[in-house]
């Protein structure tokens, strides 16, 4: 059985899509892979707290110098996409991508969320044409519980 949301992606995409999601270079192939890669091992450590600390924690025991902190580290993570996402259209390049998907994903709760967040002019960019696309909509743009 297979699990893993990432590896399910990979496969899925493998079997049914021919390939279609994933850059056709090895480059390419290897930058939606490594954004894959670096949501699940870096990004998800530090927004989950922030997530929890402000969606499934009630809000009367809300802890604000914990969601302080994990906003803090969530902004410093995010700074790394929009760095990338200053220099290229979808984080495997200029199509969009499996790369785009987990990430595309949190995009959609981190704008969600009840916090203050910095300006990102290419996250925002990104995630504006996220958006655009049916299945991003159907999908994604469900109310963040």
């Amino acid at each position: 059985m297979l699990w893993e949301s990432n590896s399910i992606m990979r496969y899925l995409n493998a079997k049914y899509g021919n390939g279609k999601l994933l850059p056709a270079s090895p480059e390419g192939m290897a930058s939606a892979n490594r954004w894959m890669d670096w949501q699940l091992s870096a990004f998800n450590p530090v927004i989950v707290p922030l997530f929890f600390a402000t969606i499934r924690t009630p809000s009367d025991k809300r802890d604000p110098q914990a969601i302080q902190a994990a906003l803090d580290k969530t902004v410093k993570a995010w700074q790394m996409v929009e760095d990338h996402l200053a220099k290229n259209r979808f984080l495997g390049g200029e199509e969009f991508s499996l790369g785009d998907i987990p990430l595309g994903v949190w995009a959609y709760r981190w704008f969600n969320l009840p916090i203050d967040r910095p300006q990102q002019p290419s996250i925002e960019r990104w995630y504006d044409s996220l958006r655009q696309r049916r299945p991003y909509q159907v999908h994604i743009m469900i109310p963040v519980t």
